[in-house]
């Protein structure tokens, strides 16, 4: 009886314990800048942090409306070259160059935090 509680008490606190291995993700991280606002619409990020390949160069330009900037807004945390870490899956227009991504307020699919 007391070998059974073991056993299920142990299986119990292995069940609590985050997965080590979690799910493959298809979204990119990357890491960004933001560098001020595009226009009334839109904020703008980089990521040139002394990248030399100019195939890995991009601008960002993500919707003042999406819900993340909001509230990086409202908290006063968009700061000219404070850096920020972006996951996404979708993005909503590439353009033909693939060196501007643009993100609108219903992108579900965008994180973005402080780095």
């Amino acid at each position: 009886m007391k070998q059974e509680i073991k056993e299920i008490k142990e299986k119990l606190e292995n069940n609590d314990k985050p997965d080590r291995n979690p799910p493959p993700t298809s979204k990119t991280e990357v890491k960004l800048r933001y560098v001020g606002e595009a226009d009334n619409e839109e904020v703008a990020f980089n990521n040139f942090f002394g990248k030399q390949n100019r195939e890995d160069l991009r601008l960002f330009y993500i919707s003042r409306n999406h819900p993340q900037i909001k509230e990086l807004m409202s908290q006063g945390k968009l700061q000219l070259d404070r850096a920020f870490i972006a996951r996404y899956g979708k993005v909503d227009h590439i353009s033909p160059n693939n060196l501007m991504h643009t993100f609108n307020e219903n992108n579900q699919e965008l994180e973005i935090r402080e780095a």
